[in-house]
Formats: C-alpha cells, sequence, structure tokens
C-alpha cells in the first residue's frame, strides 16, 4: 500500500485490477514512467474462508473522502457485490459493503460527484443479471439514486461512467449495455432522468463499455463507447450527440473486447 504523505500528488497515476480467473489484484503504476509504484488484494485471496476468489475486479479513481487525493474503488466483478474503497494517501480501507443485496452476478463501478456536494460518489452497475443502477454517497455511504436502466427482461449487466456532461454541476451517469446490444443511455444526476438513448453501433455488436473524458480539448466532458467484440471505439460530443472519432485501437482484423477508462 503507498506510503501516508502530506502533499497531492502532482501527476496521475493508473490503476489496474485483474480480471475473470485471476485474483482480487489491483496495481498502482506512476503516471509519469509507468513503474509500478504499489499492490494489493482487494478482498481476501480466501474469500469468506471459502474456496479463493478468482472472479476478478472491476476498478475506478476518485476523492471520495476529500483528502485530495484519488481514493481506489474496487468491486467484485463476479460470485459478489462487494464494494471497497481505499484512501489514496495511505491505503486503509476507507469503506466495504454489499451494493446488492443476495446479489451474486458481480459489479462494476465508477465514481464521479452525482450530488454536487464536493465528494466523489460512488456509481455501482450489475455485472449480469439485471441494469440496476445505484449511487451511493462518498460523503457519508448512504444511497443517493437507485434505478435500472433498461427493461425488466434484460438481463445482460451493464458498464457504467460519470461525469457532467450536460454542465448543469451534476455527475451524470452513462450506461452502456454489456451483452446483446451497443445500447448507450445517459441518466441525469440532478434528478435521475433519462437525457439520452441511442445505440452506438450496428446491431452486429453485441455488448459495449463505457467511459467519459475531454476527448476534444473543449472542456466539456465527452463520452466514448468501446465494442465488446470486434475492436472498435466511438467518441461523442454529448450536445446534439455528434460523433467525432471512430478508430480501431489494435490491429485490423482484431475481434477482442475493449474496457474503456
Amino acid at each position: 500500500m503507498p506510503p501516508e504523505s502530506t502533499q497531492p500528488a502532482s501527476y496521475d497515476v493508473i490503476v489496474v485490477g485483474a480480471g475473470p480467473g485471476a485474483g482480487p489484484r489491483v496495481v498502482v503504476f506512476d503516471g509519469i514512467d509507468s513503474n509500478s509504484l504499489y499492490s494489493f488484494y482487494a478482498f481476501e485471496p480466501l474469500y469468506a474462508g471459502g474456496p479463493r476468489y478468482a472472479g476478478g475486479v472491476s476498478v475506478a479513481a476518485g476523492d471520495v473522502n476529500g483528502e485530495g487525493y484519488a481514493d481506489i474503488v474496487v468491486g467484485s466483478l463476479t460470485t459478489f457485490s462487494h464494494v471497497k474503497v481505499f484512501s489514496g494517501r495511505d491505503g486503509s480501507e476507507l469503506a466495504s459493503f454489499y451494493a446488492f443485496a443476495g446479489f451474486d452476478g458481480g459489479v462494476n463501478v465508477a465514481v464521479a460527484d452525482v450530488d454536487h456536494d464536493g465528494r466523489a460518489d460512488i456509481i455501482v452497475g450489475t455485472q449480469s443479471g439485471s441494469s440496476h443502477v445505484k449511487v451511493f454517497s462518498g460523503l457519508d455511504g448512504t444511497l443517493l439514486r437507485s434505478f435500472f436502466v433498461f427493461s425488466a427482461g434484460y438481463t445482460a449487466g451493464v458498464s457504467v461512467a460519470a461525469a457532467d456532461l450536460d454542465g448543469d454541476g451534476f455527475a451524470d451517469v452513462a450506461v452502456g449495455s454489456l451483452r446483446g446490444s451497443s445500447h448507450v443511455k445517459i441518466i441525469g444526476g440532478l434528478d435521475a432522468s433519462e437525457l439520452t438513448s441511442f445505440y452506438a453501433f450496428d446491431p452486429i455488436f453485441s455488448g459495449i463499455s463505457v467511459a467519459v473524458f475531454d476527448a476534444d480539448g473543449d472542456g466539456a466532458a465527452d463520452f466514448g463507447v468501446g465494442s465488446r467484440a470486434g475492436s472498435r471505439f466511438k467518441a461523442f460530443r454529448f450536445i446534439g450527440l455528434v460523433e467525432f472519432e471512430l478508430f480501431h485501437p489494435f490491429e485490423e482484423g482484431d475481434t477482442g473486447s475493449i474496457v474503456l477508462a
């Protein structure tokens, strides 16, 4: 875990979590030279006294406790809906909870200030079984939002990302269908209303991951969509759903899955 520091770092780091088939390991890399800074297991390798957990983890980072450091949020990708938050300053465990009671299908996580209180909140979406998304307060862990993004018959799980896309000061939640289609919905942070809904790719592309970032340097948050098959990426401006980038991140003919951050 990181040594305690009295000054926030002046550069970003890269947080990586092991995928399904591996243990719950998280590695943090230096954003300047890509050297490994530290690593840790988010959950016990022998989970709750049972079989070794090898379901992988989802990761996100943001200043949850308001100390000026990006804290690390980790979710179990399979088997449970366990979420943990670790301090970016000293690596201590800040929070541990199960996002969906009795649910064993895994979760994806994102971090952003949804309620506009100056703290990053924790967004959790089901990895399988439904399109259930919850938002938990970074300040005190209370449940801020709980909603299903797609129809009751949808059982494929969702990818999640968040940022203030419409400029009202509240982080909006971008949700993508993990299987079955390339459906994207943007849910408003202010009142959980649906801001937009569209399909990013042709029907032949089944499943996507989503991310939010300022892709064109204009100071406004954009969002990106990566196909979970076919190795394609698109970036969109939120206003008007203007598509301004489409490319293949890997070699032509690569049919692998793309995960965005």
